[in-house]
């Protein structure tokens, strides 16, 4: 398939002016409300009327130069109101829409946004206008703000030709929040036109493609690459609400085959929903053969999804050259994608190399990796540093993970009236370079011109010096057991003064069974988190499906997960932790000659002395790990009580103390399970010294 993407006119408007012109009765966009049967669709010359009479009635409210909230529900609707704002010259400020039922959910949202932005209006149609009167009536009345009803107006009003140039504002998009308050990011006209003409290069798109997406248009991939980057390439554009696929992932891939489409995309959790669902569903005749740019963004691309999504709908057609990896944001667009035509990038790290952040690539089938897939070369204007977070230097190779900072044209002038975080963001200077750099806030490295990333700064797990991603404390907890496999999780680090370390919150279905199905599901991710990641965790907490807060795209929210955790807020099932006490060491327990005494044989004294030997070791277990000394059981793997270095250290450095010995903390991994440990040390004990002696040391 040739790259026959070409330049447009430089503003939107100018590109759709043009192509309904050139293709009045071309369809623009074909909305599938139920995500099956009923449709909406408008043509390019409907498309441009329809924009050009709502930008005349917003002329004539005055609202040029001024900022409206958009108050849209997925569809036809929101299209023509965005487009009328850019015809109008007034700043779009598009938000994620609530069922009028649901509404109170998403006031405060609202509310600040609406506020941050000082709108002037809300712009919204009659579904949506009761619910807004009743539950926005304070902010209308308190900023005086104009609620526009873009169906039901004056049609014959005159439009005034709005003069767009390259610095003209377009629109604010207020970021996901994945890691902090939302902000209103500064979008102009010139930015647009670099995005959407780059993206659709690379994405070889074309005048006969056919798109299909279901991401939100209040979230930058909905509205520039499942809304515009189509329309600027004069291509159809499907679309679906978001809630549809929520209830029901596959049809969004019966879709892709109804219509034989040619590019889609989602988050890795969608791809993940749809390898889920196929599992339990009939997929009938689907063809997904003209799938040839599936674009996976929003969150890191996980290589166990893309080999999953592969093997499973290979049969009907799909490609896993197909998958586009791709890395953006609401501050910059599209940064680095695949190019088109070119294979998918996979590079296998030790993971003990990505703690202390250095790259160290293994060859394909060597174990003991974690394997990334890269988010192919960066588009054109881009220029890349990866720096030091700490010292804010430039890493001095390519084998040193860091914070990704860019530069380059596409990026945007930075946050609606926030001055401090805009020096701070978008002002970073380089030692000898003072440049003004973007600070993504993304961790990753360069290899051979290929971005791959490795997590979040500010989600960055840090334990005993050592560096973890909360992302490889989630992919444990997928391999733990059969009921997380398709579950979503987060890992957070807490810092109390009666919880502190590593925390998993995991989602579980309902009606799994009773407490012992519970218990078993929390041993389980301690163990894994324990053998893969050497980590001792604090606490795991089950909580029912939907109580982990994602983004508009799919984005885990560790930041506002923990803050529901710790307000008591989150929907939990079961909860279990380290005991909250904390014990420093053991002092040596002083037993009387008498107590040896009690047995009558040399036997009976060696089994009497082992058997109070074990239960001095559980204490001191129990202690260090702190959990109570019921939940330990010498005959299980030592692995399942979430040993790491540290509590290694600790537990020899207490025994050594104790019974006055002087073992190697290497040595404890020897062992299959502590029952192995304490006969093995306890005979070791009776050779070095006379048991008759060190009988009554370690009473």
């Amino acid at each position: 398939m040739p790259n026959r993407f070409y330049q447009q006119p430089k503003s939107l408007i100018a590109t759709l002016q043009k192509i309904s012109k050139r293709s009045p009765a071309k369809l623009a966009y074909l909305f599938i409300e139920d995500g099956e049967n009923e449709k909406v669709s408008i043509t390019y010359e409907e498309l441009n009327n329809r924009a050009i009479i709502i930008a005349a009635y917003l002329q004539k409210q005055k609202l040029t130069g001024e900022r409206a909230l958009l108050l849209y529900p997925a569809g036809i609707d929101f299209i023509t109101a965005f487009l009328g704002c850019l015809y109008a010259g007034v700043v779009a400020v598009p938000v994620g829409c609530p069922l009028p039922s649901e509404f109170k959910k998403s006031k405060e949202l609202l509310v600040a946004i609406a506020n941050d932005a000082d709108v002037k209006a809300i712009i919204t149609i009659p579904e949506m206008l009761a619910a807004a009167s009743e539950n926005l009536s304070t902010l209308i009345l308190e900023k005086n703000l104009s609620l526009i009803n873009t169906i039901n107006f004056d049609c014959s009003l005159p439009y005034h030709p709005f003069k767009i140039d390259d610095e003209t504002i377009a629109y604010l998009q207020y970021t996901s929040g994945s890691t902090s308050t939302p902000k209103g990011v500064i979008v102009r006209h010139k930015h647009i036109s670099h995005t959407l003409y780059y993206t659709g290069k690379a994405w070889n798109y074309f005048k006969e493609s056919i798109a299909f997406h279901w991401a939100p248009h209040a979230h930058g991939y909905g509205l520039l690459y499942g809304l515009l980057t189509p329309l600027y390439a004069e291509a159809l554009a499907i679309f679906m609400p978001p809630s549809i696929f929520a209830k029901q992932p596959l049809n969004w891939l019966k879709i892709i085959s109804k219509y034989q489409v040619t590019h889609s995309g989602a988050p890795n959790f969608g791809y993940d929903l749809c390898c889920q669902e196929a599992k339990e569903s009939s997929l009938g005749n689907l063809n997904l053969k003209n799938w040839k740019v599936a674009v996976v963004t929003a969150e890191p691309v996980q290589y166990d999804t893309i080999v999953k999504f592969g093997n499973m709908f290979s049969p009907y057609g799909f490609s896993t050259e197909s998958f586009f990896p791709t890395y953006g944001m609401s501050e910059a667009g599209v940064i680095a994608s695949k190019p088109y035509e070119n294979k998918l990038s996979t590079f296998n790290l030790r993971s003990e190399d990505l703690i202390n952040k250095k790259v160290n690539i293994l060859k394909d089938d060597e174990k003991n990796g974690r394997i990334l897939v890269g988010c192919g070369r960066l588009l054109s204007g881009f220029e890349v540093q990866i720096v030091n977070p700490l010292t804010l230097k430039k890493v001095e190779n390519e084998v040193e993970i860091g914070e990704i900072w860019l530069l380059g044209l596409p990026i945007t002038d930075g946050y609606w009236r926030r001055s401090e975080d805009n020096i701070q963001t978008f002002k970073a200077t380089l030692e000898n370079d003072k440049r003004n750099y973007l600070r993504t806030g993304d961790l990753g490295f360069l290899h051979k011109g290929e971005l791959v990333l490795t997590g979040r700064l500010k989600e960055l797990i840090i334990i005993y010096g050592k560096n973890y991603y909360p992302l490889d404390l989630e992919i444990s907890t997928k391999t733990a057991h059969p009921l997380t496999s398709n579950s979503l999780s987060a890992a957070f680090s807490l810092e109390s003064e009666k919880k502190e370390g590593v925390l998993i919150v995991q989602e579980i279905k309902d009606g799994i069974g009773g407490a012992a199905a519970l218990d078993e599901i929390t041993q389980a991710i301690r163990q894994a988190i324990s053998e893969q990641q050497g980590i001792d965790l604090c606490g795991v907490v089950l909580v029912r499906p939907g109580a982990i807060p994602r983004t508009a795209s799919g984005k885990i929210q560790r930041s506002r997960c923990k803050q529901l955790y710790l307000d008591g807020k989150l929907d939990i099932l079961k909860e279990h932790y380290k005991r909250i006490e904390k014990i420093d060491q053991l002092k040596s327990v002083a037993v009387g000659r008498n107590n040896l005494l009690k047995a009558h044989t040399k036997k009976h004294i060696v089994e009497d002395v082992l058997q109070k030997f074990q239960t001095q070791l559980i204490s001191i277990i129990a202690s260090v790990l702190q959990i109570k000394n019921e939940e330990i059981d010498l005959n299980i793997s030592i692995s399942k009580y979430g040993f790491d270095s540290l509590n290694i250290v600790r537990l020899t450095t207490n025994i050594n103390v104790i019974y006055g010995l002087d073992l190697n903390p290497a040595i404890f991994f020897e062992y299959q399970n502590l029952s192995f440990f304490s006969l093995d040390l306890f005979n070791k004990y009776k050779d070095i010294f006379n048991v008759k002696i060190n009988l009554l040391k370690f009473l």
